[in-house]
């Protein structure tokens, strides 16, 4: 009837096209990632290379990137 087997009436992908949810494995390497980079800023605070106001900025923009699922 429509072009894709599940594709809506108005062309849209149907929800069995939509990207696929991210891994254990992958959750797990970016959770890793996301501490070494917590570390990382906070030694850079530590040093007086960032403000703590700048590492809260930046502590606040990864931590939402974080909770963010990845695609891709």
């Amino acid at each position: 009837m429509f072009g894709g087997k599940h594709e809506q009436p108005d062309g849209a992908p149907g929800p069995a096209d939509a990207a696929p949810a991210p891994s254990p494995v992958a959750a797990a390497a970016s959770a890793t990632s996301t501490i070494d980079e917590l570390k990382r800023l906070r030694g850079l605070r530590d040093a007086g290379a960032l403000s703590p106001a700048e590492f809260h900025v930046r502590r606040q923009q990864l931590l939402g990137d974080a909770r963010r699922p990845r695609t891709g």
